[in-house]
């Protein structure tokens, strides 16, 4: 039997040998766990903020996407991937030259053409030059997989800006029943109908946007906004009052409630919710001084609401809202040649814009009637909305690129234009010498595309 040496003669470990126990070892191991961590973080991270960015973007959030994919960058990994949705994002925003550059940027960094083609696709979609990739689109469709509900919603857009609301509904129908979750293709399909004066339709969409995204204020406010338009005040007010307690759409919310509260008489209640307004600035200046000239006009108080009202004509000149209102304020105020002037303005307007009325019926059965479109741009140019003008003489542009009476029509427009700005005359300018140019077949392709993708952004 091998006898214990005394502890006195034992060896004892060295400083530099460690035992299995020892801090040396521990120290080395947690710096090995530590490495081990940091370098799969490095590889990880790109990947998880790539996801992040494809979340936030099929939210319908490109700003915040862009925040993310910036940071992505950093890695130096995924180049084609972020650039490709760089590019995506920009394409929601509707920044075409970011939008080119950043596809140009994934091509060199070897993302696959298939998917930057059907991007580039969607992006002409979107834009409402619908002629020049409607064949495509279906093929698109039944192969995008995942991104379907991406290239829906840019057809659908397409066909809007064309004005071709029938065949829109069609592919909204198909969009919401592929994606059941989505309030997206619901929330467009209210907003359809809801132009069309189509108000029960319309609540019946906004009801089943409101069922997929039960917690979204941004929803509730449209269909309240919808109400109003169809003159059911009370429920409308009943919906604003549960947004009182988002402090994002407080303020917009006290603004309909006076605005609820004035149309039902109750004009006590209605100044109290404009008191309850935290952030006047964060309005749009014509909607609350607006409120407060109708307020102060079923008032008496005459001179008060000229005074707003006078500041609203000169955001919304073509309002007709606004001049009934002004008419009257200026004549309860004994300004009756002005009031007369006014009054006379709007009749002629609202005669102009019921004819627009009956030729949007036209146009709904002969979608091709390129007369009808142009009738339609230069009577809103003039009399209605100029940005709905623009948008009818560019469905025109959409079908027949170099059409002299379109193209005449947006030049005059841009041209004209106060105060002028060096962006406006540069449309103005591109729209004129287009209508200098011979005519060309409608199925010829712009001589400038680039530039044309640049209008039609607008």
């Amino acid at each position: 039997m091998t006898q214990k040496k005394p502890a006195s003669q034992r060896k004892k470990p060295s400083a530099t040998t460690a035992t299995p126990d020892s801090p040396v070892r521990k120290r080395v191991g947690i710096g090995l766990i530590v490495i081990a961590l940091l370098a799969a973080g490095f590889f990880l991270t790109p990947v998880l903020i790539v996801a992040r960015a494809r979340t936030l973007l099929a939210r319908r959030e490109p700003q915040p996407a862009l925040a993310w994919l910036d940071r992505a960058r950093w890695f130096g990994t995924y180049h084609g991937e972020i650039e490709f949705l760089r590019a995506r994002a920009y394409r929601r925003l509707g920044d075409l030259d970011r939008f080119r550059n950043s596809m140009q940027a994934a091509l060199e960094q070897g993302y696959p053409a298939r998917l930057l083609e059907r991007e580039q696709v969607l992006m002409l979609a979107q834009v409402g030059r619908l002629r020049e990739v409607e064949a495509k689109l279906p093929d698109i469709l039944v192969n995008a997989n995942e991104d379907s509900g991406e290239v829906c919603e840019a057809y659908v857009g397409g066909l809007l800006l064309n004005f071709q609301q029938e065949r829109a509904l069609a592919v909204i129908d198909s969009w919401s029943k592929d994606y059941p979750y989505d309030p997206q293709p619901e929330l467009i399909r209210a907003q359809v109908l809801q132009n069309a004066g189509r108000f029960k339709e319309a609540d019946a969409a906004y009801l089943q946007a409101m069922k997929r995204a039960p917690h979204s204020s941004e929803i509730k406010m449209r269909r309240a906004l919808a109400l109003l338009a169809d003159r059911k005040i009370e429920p409308a007010r009943a919906l604003l009052q549960t947004l009182l307690t988002d402090t994002q759409y407080h303020d917009r919310a006290s603004l309909q409630i006076a605005h609820c509260e004035r149309v039902l008489g109750n004009h006590a209640q209605s100044q109290a919710a404009l008191d309850q307004i935290t952030d006047p600035g964060k309005l749009p200046d014509e909607d609350l001084k607006l409120e407060q000239g109708l307020l102060a006009l079923d008032q008496g108080n005459f001179q008060i609401a000229v005074e707003c009202l006078e500041q609203v004509k000169k955001l919304q000149p073509r309002s007709l809202e606004v001049g009934h209102a002004l008419a009257r304020a200026l004549r309860g105020a004994g300004r009756i040649d002005e009031a007369t002037s006014e009054a006379h303005r709007v009749v002629e307007s609202e005669a102009q814009l019921s004819r627009v009325d009956k030729l949007q019926v036209e146009v709904a059965g002969d979608p091709a009637n390129l007369e009808l479109r142009l009738d339609i741009g230069k009577t809103l140019l003039k009399y209605g909305d100029p940005k709905r003008g623009v948008s009818w003489l560019q469905s025109v542009l959409n079908l027949d690129p170099g059409n002299r009476d379109a193209n005449l029509a947006l030049g005059d427009y841009y041209q004209s234009l106060d105060p002028p700005s060096a962006e406006n005359h540069k449309l103005a300018n591109v729209y004129l010498e287009r209508a200098r140019q011979p005519s060309k077949s409608p199925t010829d392709s712009p001589a400038d595309k680039s530039e044309n993708e640049k209008l039609l952004s607008r």
